[in-house]
């Protein structure tokens, strides 16, 4: 059965980065040599902000950017663009989710 990015999902992905991972996500990123850009969630203070709280561009990637294809997206909207196979709390193992 396939995953259903959904309300529930979006908010443990969020619960998972802010209580057990760094603060963030990693997502598949055709911007960053590696291939995959952070997202802090720093500025994200509640679980709702992940649906109306855009991503600065200071949270991707260190702030490495001048532009970025999620600036100003919310981490709902973020997750949805590069799908459930498209993120991960760390990159170890993550050349095997390419």
């Amino acid at each position: 059965m396939e995953q259903v990015i959904d309300r529930e999902y979006i908010e443990a992905v969020y619960r998972g980065a802010k209580e057990v991972f760094c603060d963030g996500i990693y997502v598949k990123s055709d911007q960053h040599p590696c291939g995959w850009d952070f997202i802090s969630l720093e500025d994200l203070e509640c679980s709702e902000d992940a649906f109306s709280v855009g991503i600065e561009i200071h949270s991707i990637s260190g702030g490495n950017y001048y532009s970025s294809e999620f600036e100003d997206n919310t981490m709902e909207e973020i997750i949805k663009k590069v799908g459930v196979d498209g993120w991960c709390f760390e990159l170890s193992g993550a050349d095997d989710l390419k």
